[in-house]
């Protein structure tokens, strides 16, 4: 299983396969013919040891709003290894689909989805969204996390904190009180959806 001896070496690995024709002209939410990530290492393991007959993430397209994110993102700061240069493959991405691509979900966000190890990240990531709300534009996951230890009340500085050290130095055992991430969670929230 190729894709597992290039996950987390040195970092967690995740793509996406999209036709380039359902780039240009651009379509949102677009359609994607493959989506790999370590949520979903263990579906595939079971579909090719042949525990899983059919699975929706090979056997059929489906739309992906996410797609608008990474084709914006990818303008903005992507590198290309090989191939044509960037601005001859992706469209420019409107702003109402690149911000409904990263807020659509925005009322149920939790800091607690997918596998432990995204806690950390998952809070910077909403801080990151509303930098991007306010601030008209894509700052990485650190620069995020600094806009938004600088703009929260003082009393959650340290769950930002806390998660920027987590995520980016690996330290553990750090402490969140669960009050204080409801209420940043709502205030954050609450937040990106008036602004």
């Amino acid at each position: 299983m190729y894709y597992e001896v290039l996950d987390c070496k040195p970092s967690h690995l995740e793509m996406s396969a999209i036709w380039i024709n359902d780039l240009n002209p651009w379509k949102y939410p677009t359609p994607c013919q493959y989506h790999y990530s370590d949520a979903w290492t263990e579906h595939y393991k079971n579909m090719l040891s042949g525990n899983i007959k059919e699975s929706f993430i090979v056997d059929e397209d489906f739309c992906d709003a996410d797609i608008a994110c990474h084709a914006h993102l990818t303008n903005q700061s992507g590198i290309c290894v090989y191939g044509k240069p960037i601005k001859d493959v992706f469209p420019a991405i409107p702003d109402k689909d690149f911000w409904n691509s990263i807020s659509s979900d925005i009322v149920e966000y939790d800091f607690h989805s997918y596998n432990p190890r995204y806690f950390a990240s998952n809070i910077l990531i909403l801080g990151r969204i509303l930098s991007f709300k306010i601030e008209k534009r894509i700052l990485s996951k650190y620069e995020g996390g600094i806009w938004t230890l600088n703009y929260v009340p003082e009393k959650f500085q340290y769950i930002i904190d806390n998660a920027m050290k987590e995520w980016y130095s690996e330290e553990t055992g750090l402490e969140y009180k669960k009050e204080d991430l409801d209420e940043l969670r709502h205030l954050l929230i609450n937040e990106i959806q008036d602004c």
